[in-house]
């Protein structure tokens, strides 16, 4: 694939969906359209914040099932966030400037049937109309240190919207799926979810 035509592409697929951000890779959290009977207990970004990144060991997330799990850390740094060019407030500069909180995430899930591993960068943004809080995972690769590194791969990515009821959390999350994918609506997965603080989802590796 040429450099720039996976953003070339990835601009014209989510286009004509809603109006996206710097890049348009990230337009399908957009898409992230919660019923309205449960919107209002959709957790804040500043909300989300305060449960994701409020510590300094990050936290894990576990899926209903408790296959899938996804540990988010804003302190540490990968490849992508200690480039120069990316930076550790790539997603906020160069995808979407409502963004709060940006740190890696890594995580096991069950992909086809299959238990696979995804790392890469999250971001916790706020929906600039209700303020409700969206997280952009976006998988990212060891040699992801320059714009053109980034929009050569295609990756993978996934979107996530938290509520929380009479003290019990539900995640509403999509379906991993490449950013080069045919357009079509994201497929979301409810359930409930756990939260504890540190990593006990998947063993840290340098990228």
């Amino acid at each position: 694939m040429k450099a720039g035509a996976g953003l070339s592409r990835v601009q014209q697929g989510f286009a004509a969906v809603c109006t996206p951000a710097r890049w348009h890779i990230v337009a399908a959290a957009c898409l992230l359209c919660c019923p309205a009977v449960a919107c209002a207990d959709v957790l804040s970004a500043v909300s989300l914040q305060h449960l994701m990144a409020g510590g300094a060991e990050g936290t894990t997330i576990t899926f209903q099932g408790g296959v899938d799990k996804v540990y988010y850390a804003p302190h540490l740094h990968n490849t992508l966030r200690r480039s120069p060019e990316l930076g550790a407030n790539f997603i906020k500069l160069q995808l979407r400037p409502d963004t709060i909180s940006e740190g890696i995430f890594i995580g096991t899930f069950d992909i086809d049937g299959r238990a696979e591993t995804i790392t890469g960068i999250a971001g916790i943004s706020a929906d600039k109309d209700t303020g409700r809080g969206v997280v952009l995972f976006i998988q990212t690769f060891a040699d992801d240190v320059s714009k053109k590194d980034f929009e050569t791969h295609d990756r993978l990515y996934s979107v996530l919207e938290i509520s929380e009821v009479d003290t019990n959390f539900s995640c509403r999350r999509s379906r991993w799926r490449k950013l080069l994918a045919t357009r079509s609506a994201l497929e979301f997965m409810p359930g409930p979810c756990e939260f504890l603080v540190g990593n006990s989802a998947v063993p840290l590796t340098r990228e």
